[in-house]
């Protein structure tokens, strides 16, 4: 009997940490995608539903992707790709700590197109998860000029699935009219649409590469949006020489006005991690005087004391 209460606790613990663990799961998958859910050599093909835990092991083929939700974060990885759900983790836990980036989202469905019958319905996506339709802003039919109505079609398609969250799915409509080189069609707003996507998935990298092709369209009205986004995902990427000359764009002006206390706030990050606290101290202390009672007031305050502390 003495032996037996141990062992009842033990397989209590191990239960109820498998179905903690089971708030990570596949939403969607694609292609070839290969599980190993226990990590330990026993692969399975992947679908949706399906519940992982830290110690998964993940691997695409050629066609592959997989977006898996980690207690409500979003992450994707492309094809021919291999890793494990621990390192998944750790994206999500770098990007938690830049503790605002949710708001971010609401960014996200400022630009869409006229057309076919996915418009509608992608409008009807993105308005239910963000904006008013009096805030947000639309092209119209006459801004394309691709000339190729499956293209056009196809795009549609990929703002429906953006406007619904559905962010992998986006990608690979999106990818294969860039890749076919369709991209220069919809005047820079495929690769925004594109770069952000990738963005919502943490794909950081890849993210960064399409918002900056978008950024190079001259006269964009989602610049500031984009640049955001791009000096963001720099920031992740540690790269913070680049992240800051973007943030100071976005602060001294460069798109929505909303944007100016996340540029601030990023900058004071980014010269914290560059070993600069007093030039950090600067920037948080401007955010915390000038938005007072707001969510960046707070989060600058937090900042500086953690800075004192140091």
């Amino acid at each position: 009997m003495r032996l037996m209460m141990p062992l009842m606790v033990i397989a209590l613990f191990l239960w109820s940490a498998f179905f903690a663990l089971s708030d990570i799961t596949i939403v969607y998958t694609s292609g070839d995608c290969s599980v190993d859910p226990a990590g330990r050599g026993a692969w399975k093909e992947a679908d949706v539903d399906m519940a992982l835990s830290e110690q998964s092991l993940l691997k695409t083929g050629a066609d592959g992707s997989v977006e898996i939700d980690m207690n409500g974060e979003l992450i994707s990885i492309g094809a021919n790709r291999s890793t494990s759900v621990g390192e998944l983790l750790g994206k999500v836990d770098r990007k938690k700590k830049i503790g605002f980036l949710r708001g971010l989202k609401k960014y996200a469905g400022q630009m869409g197109s006229g057309g076919d019958e996915y418009t509608e319905i992608a409008l009807a996506g993105v308005r239910g998860a963000s904006q008013t339709e009096e805030e947000l802003e639309w092209f119209d039919e006459d801004d394309f000029d691709s000339g190729n109505a499956d293209l056009e079609r196809r795009y549609q398609r990929g703002l429906y699935h953006f406007g619904r969250g559905e962010y992998t799915a986006a990608i690979e409509v999106f990818s294969g009219i860039a890749e076919e080189g369709g991209d220069h069609l919809f005047n820079g707003e495929l690769a925004y649409h594109l770069g952000l996507a990738l963005f919502q998935v943490m794909r950081f990298d890849e993210a960064a590469r399409y918002l900056e092709s978008c950024l190079e369209v001259e006269g964009v009205p989602f610049y500031g949006v984009a640049l955001m986004h791009l000096s963001v995902s720099r920031y992740v990427m540690r790269e913070y020489p680049e992240a800051i000359d973007g943030f100071t764009h976005v602060a001294e002006g460069e798109g929505d006005g909303d944007l100016r206390p996340y540029a601030l706030l990023m900058l004071g990050k980014c010269y914290r991690e560059m070993g600069e606290p007093d030039r950090a101290a600067i920037y948080f202390t401007v955010v915390r005087n000038e938005y007072r009672g707001t969510e960046f007031s707070d989060a600058a305050d937090e900042e500086l004391q953690v800075l004192e502390e140091l």
